[in-house]
């Protein structure tokens, strides 16, 4: 076929005389020329005159279809490798703010951080931010979550500047994101696991003013992107600043732009032209909550439409992943779920699940949890608390997923700082952590709180997290209490080691249960003790009753006051601890207000307070 092709088009251009002519222009060799053209003039294809071969006006309709086909062809640059990056333009102004139009907010929280978000939970936490006008507040903002690079010659290029301002740091298969649209996670996530190597997201024409209209193949693949409808055979969609670009397209990107000679050059206007020759898929999302923000007006829609929608679609969206989950945990048909609805949690998602007349509890982890938690160990020590009656019944526990069923305990109330300084209830949650810490069972992790501390530390600095002020001196001090309590004495037994309020639940007939054992493992029991006392804000006279239900009334003096003083040294370690574990996970888009940084101060606050009972601990080895 491509040899007729290359024929007909040598016919059709020049029209020769002899057959000897057609195989001089073709290169091929005489016989085969007058084999074929004998075929094609068979066909109708061809037709002989005076004035030498000519194409009958079938011949001109085959040659012009077989064209169409070469130019409709598209091949394949890149293998669609994981993406491990996300590039984020924000370079340039908008006359209509007086910022950044990635540093506008929605409900408190920037644009761009809401993209931020969307890419760390697809496991990608390496990031690069270009940025131009208003970089200082983007650098503020973000401090330490991110690689920047500048395009400083933001007022007078195009993006596809911005975007050569991060090919340093480009080494592989990235996501690209513009930071003047707000959207719900959908879209991010339809490209990101697009099945070929370079996708495009697409949606329906939203009307705004500055749209960039596309047109299809029939393949699905990129064919036109224009601002002008006039020069659209048709519209199939518009464009949105979402884009998965492989390595060997990036560098073609890189080779059209170096030949380039229009500053004011768009990245999008390349693709289109690289296009022509390389399968870009368009990765149409017709029900996607979006809008792009150039003017006021947009912004208001995203403040006051788009954001309402974000939330309920991601709402459902978790619930019907929910539904999907439980199903399959359960052998369950979705039909048998009645019921279904988000029920909080600060790391994981968790569900309250109806299904055949029975509740039940789900735990689906938390984005980046697995570098965390040991889910194997995990479910060996909620299986320890069944065993000893204190935990809730589970249904099924997976320790490759980490997602978790239990039962769910009717009319539980969960206790609070409050409630858990009542007398029955300190009386009720000793008497649990008594037995635990006294079993006698083996566990299958060592909490070991100078090496989880070590490790987070490290988890933070690969993480670019932003330390609180006073972290540097709370760091030495943190090393200052280890060692002070080699001097007082390790006691190691089974540990919960997350003795919030709220993992303390209590129902209608008063028993208390203890749930999340994520943490648990061998530790000293005075850990427990004093998280417990630190998270419920226990006073002085509290904590002397609780300590009696716990060892008795008849306890030696000398010894509650050496576990005092390991209660004071821990409650310390457990503030600049999760301090640190809070800086990460902001780090990862998460928002935990001022929860860090006041933890780290009350660590502040502790450390006066010791010493004016202790003393120094350099002086106390």
């Amino acid at each position: 076929m491509e040899k007729d092709r290359k024929i007909l088009y040598e016919i059709h251009t020049s029209h020769p005389r002899t057959q000897r002519a057609i195989s001089s222009q073709t290169g091929f060799s005489l016989g085969f020329v007058n084999g074929s053209v004998k075929r094609l003039e068979q066909q109708g294809l061809v037709v002989k005159s005076a004035q030498g071969y000519e194409l009958s006006a079938q011949g001109v309709v085959c040659l012009e279809n077989n064209i169409r086909s070469v130019q409709a062809q598209r091949i394949l640059a890149g293998t669609g490798g994981k993406v491990n990056l996300a590039v984020i333009l924000a370079a340039g102004a908008n006359p209509a703010f007086s910022q950044p139009v990635g540093m506008l907010p929605v409900q408190g929280v920037p644009l761009t951080e809401y993209l931020v978000g969307y890419v760390q939970d697809l496991g990608i936490n390496k990031i690069c931010l270009v940025t131009g006008y208003g970089q200082e507040a983007f650098r503020e903002h973000f401090q330490g979550q991110m690689i920047f690079r500048e395009n400083p010659c933001y007022e007078r290029t195009g993006t596809m500047a911005s975007l050569a301002a991060a090919a340093d740091v480009i080494d592989g298969d990235f996501l690209l994101l513009e930071s003047n649209q707000f959207m719900d996670c959908a879209g991010v996530k339809a490209v990101a696991e697009a099945s070929c190597p370079n996708a495009v997201l697409l949606v329906n024409p939203s009307g705004s003013m500055d749209e960039a209209y596309v047109e299809l193949d029939e393949e699905g693949d990129i064919y036109r992107i224009s601002k002008d409808i006039c020069q659209m055979n048709r519209i199939d969609a518009e464009l949105v600043g979402v884009s998965k670009i492989s390595f060997p397209l990036f560098q073609k990107m890189m080779d059209y732009y170096e030949r380039n000679e229009n500053p004011f050059l768009n990245y999008e206007y390349v693709l289109e032209s690289l296009g022509r020759i390389y399968q870009i898929r368009g990765v149409l999302v017709d029900d996607l909550a979006w809008t792009v923000v150039e003017n006021r007006r947009l912004y208001k829609k995203a403040q006051d439409l788009i954001y309402a929608s974000v939330q309920k679609k991601e709402k459902l969206r978790l619930e019907n992943r929910a539904r999907e989950t439980f199903a399959k945990c359960m052998g369950f048909s979705q039909e048998q779920i009645e019921e279904c609805q988000v029920c909080g949690g600060m790391t994981n998602r968790n569900f309250r699940v109806k299904a055949s007349g029975r509740e039940y509890i789900l735990r689906i982890p938390g984005a980046g949890t697995d570098q965390m938690i040991d889910r194997a160990a995990e479910e060996k020590h909620n299986r320890l608390g069944e065993r000893l009656g204190i935990n809730v019944p589970t249904e099924y526990f997976n320790p490759a997923s980490g997602v978790k069923l239990s039962v769910c305990i009717p009319h539980a109330q969960t206790l609070t700082f409050r409630t858990a300084r009542w007398d029955v209830n300190m009386r009720k949650t000793a008497g649990i952590l008594s037995s635990l810490h006294h079993c006698g069972e083996s566990m299958a992790r060592v909490f070991d709180v100078r090496r989880e501390y070590e490790e987070y530390k490290r988890q933070a600095q690969e993480a670019g997290a932003v330390l609180y002020p006073d972290f540097a001196q709370m760091d030495e001090w943190f090393y200052e209490l280890m060692n002070r309590l080699e001097v007082l004495g390790w006691e190691l037994c089974p540990c919960h080691n997350d003795l919030v309020p709220e993992n303390f639940i209590r129902d209608r007939q008063g028993r208390i249960y203890l749930i999340d054992w994520e943490y648990a493992g061998s530790n000293d029991p005075m850990w427990d003790i004093g998280s417990h006392f630190l998270e419920c804000e226990f006073t002085a006279e509290d904590e002397q009753v609780y300590l009696q239900y716990y060892y008795g009334k008849d306890t030696e003096e000398a010894f509650l006051v050496r576990q005092m003083e390991k209660i004071r040294i821990f409650q310390m370690s457990q503030d600049i601890l999760w301090s640190l574990w809070t800086a990460i996970k902001e780090a990862k888009g998460e928002d935990f207000g001022s929860y860090g940084r006041d933890r780290l101060a009350r660590a502040v606050k502790k450390k006066k307070e010791y010493i004016e009972i202790y003393g120094q601990t350099k002086a106390r080895k």
